[in-house]
């Protein structure tokens, strides 16, 4: 825990920490360096050398491993020898010999030290251990407890009984800090021996009984008793009190207060604390003595302790750093700086400034183009640290103001241990089954690697399962006659094997010469029809199975038992008799007239089918609202029906809503929300089998969550300062699909057709596009023909890139011109670029990434690309990176080249699957060039189907895995932007459904949703994230993809529908979800999300402000399926007043009814459903006459909203700029009321659907704010560290077997030429549908036009035109508008608008700014006309794309 441990492959600080946490089911592993044959783990002692009485450890050791103490003089000693068969047993070693212990060491060598043969899974010539844990004492094992006397009193003799020690000590204090040792305690024989202690006088409060315990081998375990212990003295009342134990003889008393005044070198209330001088430096003093500080030694702790002493070959400057000579690097020095060799260490390369490699940094750029975006930046900018950590500070990275606010080494280790923001199953004590019951435990061990397999059932498996066998212990309890015990008094205890439900028990039924016959006869408790019965006996003549009818006396015949089924399990299935089938019987019998009577080892009687079942025991109810549950019922056709049951006394069994029923053969798991959440103590699965079917089933795993959800809550709502125009974007590729620049396609085809819905671009640039072999210098200066200067022209074959057609600046800067800031991800995989072309990650990654800085950066280059990542998802199997230290050598070296570059430019890491897979590849040392966390979230459930798409609010989507990262960030890096770079639905629409192409059966896509649902989920989503406090919300896709049999098989449907708009081949059809984000963005687009009024399982409803920190909107909504219809009531309370409200998630936009405004109580009662109603406000002055239930007018109503008082800090909405740097916007606190709001909002904010009681209004004629702030109720909870990748897809990710592909499919075969012009244009109005104009209570007008324009006909081309002259002509009428229509489309208001312009705005900080209109502007289109290609529409993982643009013509050279 001294943070001081290293080992053979990594020298981390906290590389072993695992290894002395204390706890034995945490570990760590030194593995083994190839390079020296061998493994090896130092563990130093953080007080210095010391003497040890006993060490013990825990792990899994190779062969010939060893265990030595290192003394002061460097000498060793082995104390143990390790090896496999000692894996996982506890290993406690006497040290009593050794007095001058340093440190320990672990080591194991290959033969030679030379490794031989081969190594897998740890078969072979392994080397590698693991250490579960390494504990040393210094001193016997003691147990003391200490009595408080609750005050000061004079103790003159203690009375007291104990045993079980070899010798100990009494101690007493009066400030429970300062103990004094006042008698030994000696050893008695016995529990009961009573001994005395005359202590004379003696002032104390606290008195301590210490014990010390055996150190002998076969005693360690023994155990402490005390009882019975008297005190006898009498109060130290002050009145009668001197001075408590004579100051000890080191003061002077003050007779008259009983108080001490000790001399300088004592202190306490009675002197008897020894001061420490000179002072401690990093530590406290105790009795004299300095007690140091974790990191710190020396009499004063003066002295920082560092690993290995830096190797003598640096200086320790602080606990654990130390400042290296040059040349060397790493934790302790012990690093050559340049020797990569088998090194873990993530953060190798810190200590050493790379010089940049030699080649050209010449940018070849636009000078006007240059100062336009160095003009963008604000105080900050143009320095080495232009971004605003919010405090009037600046720094490099958004990441170095994370780092300043709130980064303690101390904590590190918890603050980056992923198991800490996970959400936790609830734990079982216990486990159950139908049979095999062994091996129940592993339905609850949380590994999906081992299961429980069931017996078989059928025919007479079922004979030891109490809850089938319906005789089970029928004797036991007096249910039983038999012919040898008529009349007898023991017949139950006598009888008791008949039914005991084992065939090995018998009971002997003699010849009974009354009744002529040996028979035994069981009664059922209720009569009923049976289906088999089983019996197994020994009989010299023929046993009869008989049945009684109920009712009657009658003997039915069951069946016969033959003598040659002697000692065997016989069953007979009742329900193939028809005569016998349905018959009640009241009890079963076996007979026979032998006179040699029947033995009788078991008999048993089923009322119904087989079923088996396995069940975890929470150990007391529980509520559970969520479960994951993973089984397999064996071969199909034998399994009647599966079920998931709970209960709480495991008699009565409730079976659990699994919304459709069970696929039995299934191995995947299936997610099952319980809502409301159920009480149980048990659950299980249970598995009915058809009758005769004697096959075997299985359960995995079941995972259970208590009402916090799969995911887990998140803290309160935070005000989210990024509008919603700057917070979505799309996620593009090259020419958008159509195998042109985009500098050359008309805006019917390129990124302004998308521009309407985002302000911001998502691009995959291939790393292997650009270069060769990752070591290679990327030609961004040169990527125009040589000399030629016009950034606007195909380059023809001069580019300098590894595709020699290839200008980025080309592409970006038409992104750059249709208004949506460039963010970029470097894309690369182990099949484009394997991990043995890197020479040198850091180097490799740090050239690139400066290179790409230089020339796309805001304040060096040409100002297009605003971000870059380092890398997508380079983890899916078979395409990614295993080696966690390959990828983070790599991001180090990129990020740093990237801020070197261009500090302006913002770097992010890639998305991992899981966080815990994020934190094995970056630390805190990477963050330093990072600006913000990276992370992909799609809104997936497990259900029947597979996976399936699911609204974003489920509890138990995966889009709320997000969760963990967010609570990640609020420990470790508070204030850092969290970016979801890929989200969304696959659906049908724009001409295309989810069926498999030709080529390809199945069924359609399960991840697929509706196209009104994909719609309706892009906007309840969008709001959702940005409630989670989410900086970017980059939809994937921007189209449709995966037109053919092959490009579809590839990712199995996924993603393959996810756009805004259809493929080619389809005409490149918009969706419905594209004009929903069209039209959210034109309503809110300037808005932000502000605080929760309401969050659970009815709706959900937010409250917006416009950017100017006044409230704007309030929008509500149901958070169930879009499959459901029907609309509910809410009622809430606010101050403000409805202006008018629409219907958001259609096709176009419907205006919606005002909610009910109930004046006297301020409450609103609003119908919502599933499609988000948005509601503008205004101030209450303002409110138009309400008669229907107002009970005082208007002018009564509040006049004004109290601001927040001028002590809070005021919202960083006012002061940011998101089109330039969202991700640096400071963390917000919730403005603070002078008093109470009447609006009530929630206090807890789940994930996702929370359990919360109905929401509740208390009305009050306070005039206070339009909210408050919102505090957490309930701590975040955390979640299993199972990554059970064989059936659950990664978090934010498609699963590792069906992984789409997110990178161009082929590599450039040919040049995107510029063809003939089309004889005609497309039509130039952007996409809309019902275009028209905006109401007064939308758009600022005084009334509503009568008119607008329309065009009525495209323009016209010949071929013998020339393209660079031609003017389209239009013709234009006006078309008269119809003021009773409810469905419009928004044209050209901004959504500050929304309010009419004479209303004031709800103020919500202190703040005076007003809000601002920024009218767009409209741009005359290039009208070029869009070159033929066939460039990739769609994006695959495969490792290069087949296309590149064709030459201009020079015949054409204007095209």
């Amino acid at each position: 825990k001294s943070q001081l441990c290293v080992s053979s492959c990594n020298s981390s600080m906290n590389s072993l920490s695992e290894a002395t946490d204390g706890d034995i089911s945490t570990s760590r592993s030194a593995w083994m360096n190839e390079g020296i044959g061998s493994s090896w783990a130092k563990i130093p002692l953080a007080t210095g050398s010391s003497s040890i009485k006993r060490v013990y450890v825990r792990g899994t050791w190779p062969w010939n491993t060893t265990l030595s103490v290192v003394r002061n003089d460097g000498s060793q000693r082995i104390i143990s020898n390790l090896n496999p068969l000692l894996n996982y047993k506890d290993v406690s070693i006497d040290l009593s010999n050794e007095y001058t212990v340093k440190s320990f060491l672990f080591q194991a060598n290959t033969r030679d030290g030379v490794m031989r043969g081969f190594c897998y899974a740890n078969v072979g010539d392994c080397k590698t251990m693991t250490i579960n844990e390494i504990a040393a004492r210094a001193n016997d094992c003691y147990e003391q407890l200490t009595l408080d006397l609750g005050s000061v009193n004079f103790v003159n003799r203690l009375v007291f009984k104990s045993s079980g020690f070899v010798g100990g000590a009494i101690y007493s204090s009066i400030d429970g800090y300062n103990f004094f040792n006042r008698s030994s305690l000696t050893r008695f024989a016995g529990k009961n021996t009573q001994q005395t202690l005359i202590l004379g006088k003696v002032a104390a409060r606290y008195i301590r009984f210490r014990y010390f315990t055996s150190s002998e081998p076969n005693r360690e375990w023994d155990k402490v008793y005390v009882n019975d212990i008297e005190v006898f003295g009498f109060p130290a009342l002050t009145t009668s009190l001197n001075c408590p134990n004579n100051c000890s003889f080191v003061g002077t008393c003050d007779t008259s207060t009983g108080s001490c005044l000790c001399n300088s070198l004592y202190s306490g209330v009675d002197c008897s604390f020894k001061n420490c001088s000179p002072s401690c430096v990093n530590g406290i003093c105790i009795n004299g003595l300095c007690v140091c500080n974790k990191g710190y030694s020396g009499s004063l702790c003066e002295s920082a302790v560092c690993p290995s002493n830096c190797f003598d070959r640096g200086q320790c400057v602080a606990p654990g750093v130390c400042a290296c000579v040059a040349g060397y690097g790493g934790s302790d020095c012990r690093k050559t700086v340049f020797n990569s060799v088998n090194s873990g260490n993530h953060s190798q390369h810190l200590l050493v400034d790379y010089p940049l490699m030699a080649g050209s940094s010449k940018v070849v750029k636009s000078a006007t183009r240059t100062k336009f975006y160095q003009s963008q930046f604000g105080a900050c900018g143009g320095s080495l640290h232009p971004f605003d950590c919010g405090d009037g500070s600046c720094a490099s990275s958004v990441g170095v103001c994370s780092l300043r606010s709130k980064y303690d080494r101390q904590t590190e280790k918890k603050a980056w241990s992923s198991t800490s923001y996970d959400t936790k199953t609830i734990p079982a004590i216990g486990f159950f089954a139908s049979s095999a019951s062994q091996y129940a435990y592993h339905v609850g061990d949380g590994s999906q690697g081992t299961f429980w397999q069931s017996g078989i059932c059928y025919s007479t498996g079922y004979v030891s399962v109490p809850v089938i066998n319906i005789l089970n212990n029928a004797c036991v309890n007096h249910r039983c006659v038999a012919s040898t015990s008529i009349g007898s008094n023991s017949s139950a205890s006598f009888t008791a094997a008949i039914t005991d439900m084992n065939f090995d028990t018998p009971v002997s039924a003699f010849f009974n010469s009354a009744a002529g016959k040996g028979f035994v006869q069981v009664s059922l408790v209720t009569p009923t029809a049976v289906v088999a019965v089983s019996a197994k006996t020994n009989c010299g003549g023929v046993v009869q199975v008989i049945g009684v009818v109920s009712g009657t006396n009658a003997y039915m015949l069951i069946g016969t038992i033959q003598t040659s089924s002697n000692y065997k399990a016989v069953n007979f299935e009742v329900v193939d008799n028809s005569t016998l089938s349905g018959v009640v019987f009241s009890a079963i019998g076996l007979e026979s007239s032998w006179r040699g009577g029947v033995q009788v080892f078991e008999l048993a009687v089923r009322a119904g089918p087989c079923y088996e079942f396995a069940g975890i025991d929470f150990g007391k109810p529980v509520a559970v609202s969520a479960l994951t549950v993973r089984h397999f019922a064996g071969s199909a056709g034998y399994v009647t029906a599966t079920y998931y049951e709970s209960s709480v006394d495991q008699m009565t069994w409730q079976v659990l809503d699994t919304d459709g029923s069970i696929p039995s053969q299934s191995t995947d798991t299936l997610d099952v929300e319980l809502y409301p959440a159920v009480l149980m103590r048990y659950v299980r699965v249970r598995h009915v089998l058809k009758e005769k079917a004697a096959v075997k089933v299985f359960v995995w795993e079941i995972y259970a969550w208590d009402e916090a959800g799969k995911n887990g809550q998140l803290g309160t709502a935070k005000p989210n300062p990024i509008s919603f125009r700057n917070l979505i974007g799309v996620n593009g590729i090259f020419g958008w699909g159509t195998g042109s620049y985009s500098s050359t396609l008309s805006p019917q085809r390129g990124p302004a057709v998308f521009s309407p819905t985002c302000g911001h671009a998502r691009n995959y640039q291939n790393w292997n596009w650009d270069v060769s072999d990752p070591t290679a210098i990327p030609g961004f200066d040169q990527m125009v023909a040589p000399g030629s200067t016009d950034h606007g022209a195909l380059p023809g074959s001069g580019s300098r890139l590894y595709f020699d057609w290839l200008n980025w600046d080309n592409e970006y800067t038409a992104w750059k011109s249709s208004g949506m800031e460039v963010e970029v991800s470097v894309q690369f995989t182990s099949s484009s670029f394997p991990q043995s072309l890197f020479k040198d990650p850091f180097m490799n990654g740090y050239n690139y990434g400066f290179y790409f800085s230089r020339h796309f950066g805001r304040k060096n280059g040409t100002g297009d690309v605003t971000g870059m990542e380092v890398g997508n998802e380079p983890w899916i199997a078979g395409m990614g990176y295993s080696d966690p230290a390959f990828y983070s050598s790599l991001l180090m070296g990129m990020a740093k080249g990237a801020k070197d570059g261009d500090p302006t430019m913002r770097v992010l890491p890639a998305h991992f699957g899981s966080l815990n897979d994020s934190l094995q590849r970056f630390n805190a040392s990477h963050v330093r060039y990072l600006d913000a966390l990276n992370v992909h979230g799609y809104s997936w459930l497990q259900t029947v189907l597979g996976r399936t798409g699911v609204h974003p609010e489920h509890n138990m989507s995966t889009q709320h895995e997000v969760n963990d990262l967010i609570r990640f960030r609020d420990a470790a890096l508070p204030g850092m932007p969290i970016y979801l770079t890929e989200w969304g639905w696959d659906s049908a629409g724009g001409g295309e459904d989810c069926n498999p192409p030709a080529g390809i059966s199945g069924p359609p896509s399960p991840v697929c949703v509706t196209e009104a649902a994909q719609a309706l989920y892009a906007i309840r989503g969008a709001l959702m994230l940005a409630r989670k406090g989410l900086q970017r919300l980059t939809w994937f896709f921007y189209g449709n993809q995966a037109t053919d049999a092959a490009s579809w098989d590839v990712v199995k449907g996924l993603f393959s529908r996810s756009g805004l708009r259809s493929t080619s081949a389809a005409g490149y059809q918009l969706k419905q979800s594209y004009y929903a984000l069209k039209d959210f963005i034109a309503i809110l687009g300037a808005t932000n999300f502000q605080a929760v009024i309401r969050e659970d399982h009815d709706s959900f409803i937010y409250l917006l402000a416009n950017g100017t920190n006044y409230a704007s909107h309030i929008v509500a909504w149901r958070p169930i399926s879009a499959s459901e219809s029907g609309s509910i009531n809410v009622t809430f309370s606010s101050t403000s007043y409805p202006s008018s409200a629409w219907s958001l998630g259609h096709s176009s936009l419907i205006k919606a009814s005002l909610p009910l405004l109930n004046s006297t109580l301020m409450q609103w009662t609003m119908s919502i459903s599933i499609y988000p109603t948005v509601v503008a406000l205004i101030l209450p002055e303002e409110a138009p006459s309400v008669t229907s239930v107002q009970t005082k007018t208007p002018s009564q109503a509040p006049s004004t909203v109290n601001p927040i008082p001028s002590s809070q800090p005021p919202s960083a909405l006012s002061n940011t700029a998101p089109s330039i740097r969202p991700s640096q916007y400071p963390s917000t606190l919730n403005p603070t009321p002078s008093s109470p709001s009447k609006f009530p909002v929630s206090t807890t904010f789940p994930s996702a659907r929370p359990f919360l009681a109905p929401f509740s209004v208390t009305p009050t004629q306070s005039k206070q704010p339009t909210f408050v702030p919102i505090t957490m109720s309930k701590s975040p909870t955390i979640k299993p560290s199972y990554n059970p990748t064989s059936f659950k897809s990664p978090t934010f990710s498609p699963s590792t077997t069906s992984a789409p592909s997110k990178v161009p499919s082929r590599n450039p075969s040919f040049k995107p030429t510029s063809s003939s012009p089309p004889t005609t244009f497309p039509s130039i109005t952007t996409p809309t549908k019902n275009p028209s104009y905006k109401p007064s209570s939308i758009c600022p007008s005084s009334k509503p036009p009568t008119f607008i324009p329309s065009i009525t006909s495209s323009p016209s081309f010949s071929k013998s035109q020339n393209p660079s002259t031609f003017k389209p002509t239009f013709s234009l009428t006006l078309a008269p508008i119809s003021t009773k229509q409810t469905t419009v489309q928004p044209t050209s208001c901004q959504p500050s608008t929304l309010k009419p312009t004479s209303l004031k705005p709800t103020l919500l900080t202190s703040l005076s700014k007003s809000p601002t209109t920024n009218a767009p502007t409209l741009k005359q289109s290039s009208n070029k006309p869009s070159s033929s290609s066939t460039l990739p529409t769609s994006i695959t993982k495969s490792t290069k794309p087949t296309f590149k643009p064709t030459k201009v013509s020079s015949a054409n050279p204007s095209a």
